[in-house]
């Protein structure tokens, strides 16, 4: 009910983008983030289409390997009306590659992050078979062997606590076995979402529940930033109101994590043993980790409220350019 037409994004070669977009024929074209395709935003621009970016953003990473490529930037940036971006940062560094005039708006993850705020930590934690009393760790979002390793080797130090739940969700459903495998070495036990099964330690096997799955919880483990892959969603976890440990290359997530940092609302970890140090310190001090997860809960609502203005965006660019097409010509 959210769409009306779900198709696949064209390959970017011209006959293609400028075949699919003469189907459709846009008033306004809306490119997420990154998603920045030579061919398709000339076929648009050809097209008379308005094209907007929205939610952009630019990592550390793609800036500097941008500047080597600046050239192609300047002969693509200028084609969209108008730049939409998370942060001044990203504001900055597109108009230092090409763009006109950009501006900020926020960034839509912090809206994502209410997704599942109507389930309370009560239901969750039936939903998943986990006891009302229970302390609860919930691993988000690890990528690869070497990540998981890590993880399970620095929570295989707790497992002679039996009041202790720990729910982990891969980021690739495809590494789930292997997770299998080196859980069930370390702890003897493991169950597994997609089985209906229930245990002290929970491999979440499924797509889609990870977001409610944090307010279940009372620490998270967010992966994706103990090697070197940029991090993964740490907005989630913090509006669940939940403490973070995390690794420290979160460039994809750079704003959020240095406001998170900022506030005191997550660890950074670079080996094992510190991941498991970060998860004993908020164990052992259940009043400090609540009023963390109160103070997040607070900070992650005030950012909120960027999904609603790049909505109207788009909406005011649809007007212009509906009104535009339906002007009579000139002669």
């Amino acid at each position: 009910g959210l769409v009306n037409q779900l198709s696949y994004f064209p390959i970017d070669v011209l006959r293609f983008t400028l075949a699919a977009l003469t189907r459709v024929r846009p008033d306004v074209v809306g490119i997420m983030e990154t998603e920045i395709w030579h061919n398709f935003l000339w076929s648009a621009k050809t097209l008379g289409s308005r094209c907007v970016l929205i939610n952009g953003r630019v990592s550390d990473r793609s800036f500097s390997r941008g500047r080597w490529v600046k050239f192609f930037y300047e002969s693509v940036l200028p084609r969209f009306d108008r730049v939409l971006t998370q942060t001044e940062t990203d504001a900055e560094r597109l108009q230092f590659l090409g763009a006109r005039n950009p501006e900020v708006f926020g960034n839509t993850k912090f809206d994502e992050a209410v997704d599942g705020a109507e389930i309370s930590r009560e239901e969750a934690r039936v939903r998943l078979g986990i006891p009302a009393e229970a302390r609860v760790i919930i691993v988000g979002s690890t990528r690869g062997d070497f990540e998981q390793k890590w993880v399970v080797e620095a929570l295989a130090q707790f497992k002679a606590e039996t009041d202790l739940f720990i729910v982990h969700a891969p980021r690739h459903l495809e590494t789930a076995d292997d997770l299998h495998q080196l859980v069930k070495q370390a702890f003897g036990q493991v169950a597994r979402r997609s089985l209906g099964e229930a245990g002290r330690y929970l491999i979440l096997d499924t797509y889609g529940e990870l977001g409610w799955a944090y307010r279940a919880g009372d620490i998270a483990i967010v992966g994706g930033g103990f090697d070197r892959l940029g991090g993964q969603n740490l907005i989630q976890p913090l509006a669940a109101g939940l403490p973070v440990v995390r690794g420290p290359n979160f460039q994809n997530f750079a704003s959020a994590a240095a406001l998170a940092d900022r506030e005191g609302l997550t660890r950074v970890a670079v080996t094992p043993s510190q991941i498991a140090e970060a998860v004993r310190r908020w164990l052992d001090d259940p009043t400090s980790r609540r009023a963390i997860g109160a103070k997040a809960q607070t900070l992650m609502a005030d950012q909120q409220g960027a999904s609603a203005r790049y909505a109207t965006a788009l909406l005011s660019e649809a007007t212009q350019s509906t009104a535009k097409r339906s002007r009579p010509a000139k002669r």
